[in-house]
């Protein structure tokens, strides 16, 4: 039998989580009420003096001596990756963990973002706040705040947040001896490369299910803050991310700066246009979701305008393709939507939490026979053919309300695998909705439209100009008119006059074969409404009971829940007076279970009871109601046995103590202590190297040591070898991103002996350290506190890069923590605005599914913003895409105490190279 056969049997395998966001308090009840296992939120700003008692405990004077910023002017909102959200007040904080731990829900707090030293006093203040309110764990980012609690707290649950970018089996290994213990995974990764993580990891892994696609790998994405002025907070890092990806650009030859005539939709996917007959049937199959996949969006043949949305992605939906993912081993599923409201979070929730429980059909039980492999071979075998088809049938209706609860049109990423075209359409601004239609013919403030599916009145509707989306028209409808009557409501199939307000379109941006899209069902969103209000919960915890019950003795009855998402609470309720025999009713184990299934408005139900009955005894129905009260006022005010976490007073002044003792060995063992920074240039053209008048000049100069970044691996051997016999030092500039199939370049760039690396992810760091190879950690790593430079230096860097998100005047504050021997800095460069996945060249250039030809080594590209400014598009050895800002950082006149500084030359900037001066 083929292995991956009964994937679930041979795993013995269960329901994954299903983690739900709560941008507010309002997102945790509607969460909790629709089925989520968990969820995640950001916390909030509030007094801490008025916080709870628990603060009497901290030492906040012995913060302050560690050299940090005034804690009071701190705010703790951009500790969370979304600060525009509502969150969580922390004075909320315990309220809320009571009530998701009393319905059976597990609590994440979000400290998602990278933190600066002066910072770090207040993160320790909130982990304890975290711990002593019992959240189960700990979302991060930054390594040093990882590092931080697990010194404060080593029992507190940690996940990794995929602004981690840890997309590598050995990635992920090195911040498990952290103590993370789960594993957000990176978007751009395909099923089998998450099938792979999952087998050759043991830690949980996460991944997400649902909502806004990032362009940028997160964590990579520099744009809010490159485009907004270095040195500023505006930093996705930061919690403040501007969404600049959602804004039109203009493509642009990269040689004339002429712009480029980007493939229609028709001609990337290489078809011919269509008859108005085989339109519906043919083209909805080359969409974001295909047929099978139950959605029928539709794209229409015209052509893309100078500029659009070419960076704005599709959002995310697996609905159609959760079978498959299921089958990977994932641990956790994750719905990103922390700055929707309400209705977004309890209506998504409640569809995927239907989703799960259709598949596994009851509560613990697995489907057997799923085959994994190719598409072709992904289907559920012989005895789950029934279930498969209910699924199927659940799928198809629930896309449609995903689609019209938001969508900026809907794909499933990289999981199916890279393609370009289906990810960017180009045409994506905001919520476009589902598919309604196809305009057959407009008349003045009416449109006659062939409907795919159903319409009423009072529902909005967009007709969608893709050629110039700022012009699309929408409205709500106002009358529709079916073969000469008027009727509130439609059915897909028929074709219809749809009245409008008087004015309210322009009939010149609205032609015939649009397509229309339903954006509005007030029908809809009332019964998301009723369903919030109501605060009916999708279901309940289940209670055992065990029941003793003898003639002559009290009744005694051990109470335990059955909750799989939090720890059980159990508890003994006993009589007061002593059972007596039965003349003719004695007690029976139907009529306990009459009585204490009774919960009404509950959070609980009764699941099963067992009971020992000897001597025929008799108890009166009242005494049996009490104990039901007295068991459903325990189960309220009780709070769940979670144990105790110890907290350790100090911990960031120990680890800063620890350090200071690293520092200083660090400190013996450097020799020289020159004045001048070390000046070191990354070059990322080969033909530099091979100009020895050039290459002359560069060493005359004084710099010595030149970093290499190319887009093949012989260029690499080229340059390395020139720069030994110009006897200088040659450092290989490695891949940003690793994936699980990729690790095996790491061997080549050995095999080159090469002076140092350039490392920019943790799987390089471990490979070359193993290999007595210097390494020296770039700016991707995001290191700019004291704690995750020295976890760095001691996971074996030479020195480490200071990363985009410190700002000028924080690099003196860090200098009195780390040696400025182990600091470099860029001080003349260009910031990467976006590092993806997905492919410029291939989306606009190139017909789907045929070869690119390694296109972005002969057709340069540029990127021409609203404002003018234009950007250069590279791409790196392993095809990735990456934006650089027009903007040249100049931080020349700003080094401080660093002794390596690096000069970053792009093809644009070598006739400078020599003009302009130190």
């Amino acid at each position: 039998m083929d292995n991956n056969a009964n994937f679930y049997a041979a795993n013995n395998y269960f329901q994954p989580e299903l983690l739900a966001p709560a941008g507010s308090e309002e997102c945790v009840y509607a969460a909790v009420e629709n089925g989520a296992d968990a969820v995640y939120f950001g916390l909030s700003e509030v007094n801490f003096e008025t916080n709870s008692k628990r603060n009497s405990e901290v030492d906040f004077e012995t913060n302050s001596k560690s050299g940090a910023a005034e804690i009071n002017n701190i705010k703790i909102d951009h500790f969370n990756a979304r600060s525009r959200a509502t969150n969580i007040p922390l004075n909320k904080l315990g309220a809320t963990m009571d009530y998701l731990h009393r319905h059976g829900v597990r609590g994440y707090v979000t400290l998602n973002t990278l933190v600066r030293s002066g910072e770090l006093p207040v993160i320790e203040r909130l982990l304890r706040e975290i711990v002593t309110n019992r959240c189960d764990a700990v979302l991060v980012q930054d390594l040093g705040v990882a590092r931080l609690a697990r010194k404060l707290c080593p029992d507190l649950t940690l996940h990794a947040s995929t602004q981690m970018s840890l997309t590598s089996q050995q990635s992920i290994k090195l911040a498990e001896t952290l103590g993370i213990r789960r594993i957000v995974l990176p978007r751009e990764l395909s099923l089998k490369q998450i099938r792979k993580l999952c087998a050759e990891t043991t830690i949980e892994l996460e991944c997400f299910i649902h909502g806004a696609l990032c362009i940028s790998f997160s964590g990579q994405c520099y744009a809010s803050l490159g485009l907004g002025g270095h040195n500023t907070n505006r930093s996705a890092n930061r919690g403040c991310c501007a969404q600049p990806c959602r804004l039109p650009y203009t493509l642009l030859d990269g040689l004339s700066g002429n712009i480029l005539e980007q493939k229609s939709w028709e001609q990337k996917i290489g078809k011919q246009k269509l008859s108005e007959s085989e339109f519906s049937e043919q083209q909805y199959s080359t969409q974001p979701f295909s047929k099978q996949h139950f959605s029928k969006q539709q794209y229409s043949e015209q052509q893309y305008s100078e500029s659009k949305q070419i960076l704005s992605p599709c959002d995310l939906a697996v609905l159609p393709i959760l079978p498959q993912l299921l089958a990977t081993g994932i641990k956790a599923l994750k719905i990103e939507g922390r700055l929707k409201p309400p209705e977004y979070v309890a209506e998504v929730t409640k569809i995927y939490r239907n989703a799960l429980d259709t598949l596994f059909e009851t509560k613990n039980k697995k489907p057997e026979n799923v085959r994994i492999g190719n598409r072709k071979e992904d289907k559920f075998g012989d005895k789950t053919n029934l279930l498969q088809q209910k699924f199927s049938e659940t799928a198809a209706v629930a896309v449609n309300r995903l689609e019209l609860t938001f969508s900026r049109g809907f794909s499933t990423g990289w999981l199916e695998g890279i393609d370009p075209c289906r990810l960017v359409p180009g045409n994506i601004t905001s919520h476009r909705g589902s598919f309604l239609g196809t305009v057959i013919e407009m008349r003045r403030d009416a449109a006659v439209v062939d409907l795919f599916t159903s319409v009423r009145r009072g529902d909005g509707v967009r007709f969608e100009n893709e050629t110039s989306p700022e012009h699309s028209q929408g409205g709500r409808v106002y009358e529709i008119i079916y073969r000469r009557q008027s009727v509130p409501e439609a059915k897909a199939g028929s074709r219809v006059l749809l009245t409008f307000a008087n004015h309210s379109l322009d009939s010149n941006y609205i032609l015939t074969g649009q397509k229309v899209h339903k954006t509005d069902d007030p029908q809809l969103q009332r019964e998301i409404r009723k369903n919030l209000e109501t605060h009916r919960l999708y279901r309940k915890i289940p209670l055992q009971l065990f029941v003793r019950a003898v003639a002559g003795e009290p009744i005694v009855v051990d109470v335990q829940n059955l909750s799989e998402t939090t720890k059980t609470t159990t508890f003994r309720l006993k009589g007061t007076t002593n059972l007596e025999t039965a003349r003719k009713h004695p007690l029976s184990v139907d009529l306990l279970r009459e009585q204490f299934s009774r919960l009404g408005e509950t959070v609980y139900t009764l699941d099963k009871i067992d009971a020992i009955i000897e001597g025929d005894p008799i108890i009166p129905l009242s005494v049996l109601g009490q104990l039901r009260r007295e068991m459903i006022e325990k189960l309220k005010t009780c709070r769940q046995d979670f144990p105790k976490l110890k907290l350790f007073d100090g911990a960031l002044e120990s680890l800063r103590m620890e350090n200071k003792h690293f520092s200083e060995q660090l400190y013996s063992a450097i020799e020289s202590q020159n004045e001048q920074p070390t000046i070191h240039i990354l070059l990322r053209h080969v033909r530099i190297f091979e100009n020895d008048f050039m290459l002359q000049q560069i060493l005359e100069s004084g710099c010595c040591s030149f970093y290499g970044e190319f887009r093949e691996m012989d260029e690499y051997k080229t340059a390395a070898d020139i720069v030994r016999r110009m006897k200088g030092e040659f450092v290989a500039v490695l891949p940003r991103i690793l994936k699980p199939d990729e690790s095996g370049i790491l061997k080549e760039f050995a095999d080159l002996e090469p002076d140092a690396v350039l490392a920019r992810n943790l799987e390089e760091i471990v490979f070359f350290q193993k290999r007595k190879i210097p390494v020296i950690a770039d700016f991707s790593l995001n290191i700019i506190n004291d704690l995750s430079f020295h976890q760095i230096l001691e996971w074996g860097a030479e020195r480490i890069t200071l990363g985009w998100d410190i700002a000028t005047e924080q690099v003196e504050e860090l200098c009195r923590f780390v040696p400025a021997e182990k600091i470099e800095q860029i001080i003349l460069g260009r910031i990467p605005l976006f590092t993806m996945e997905h492919c410029l060249w291939r989306a606009n250039l190139v017909k789907s599914k045929e070869s690119c030809h390694r296109l972005c080594q002969t057709q340069p590209l540029q990127l021409r913003d609203r404002r003018g400014a234009i950007h250069c598009v590279r791409s790196d050895l392993l095809c990735r895409n990456i934006i650089e800002s027009a903007e040249q950082i100049d931080l020349r006149k700003n080094v401080i105490k660093t002794k390596h500084v690096r000069i970053e030359w792009n093809e644009s900037d070598i006739d400078n190279l020599f003009t302009k001066k130190k």
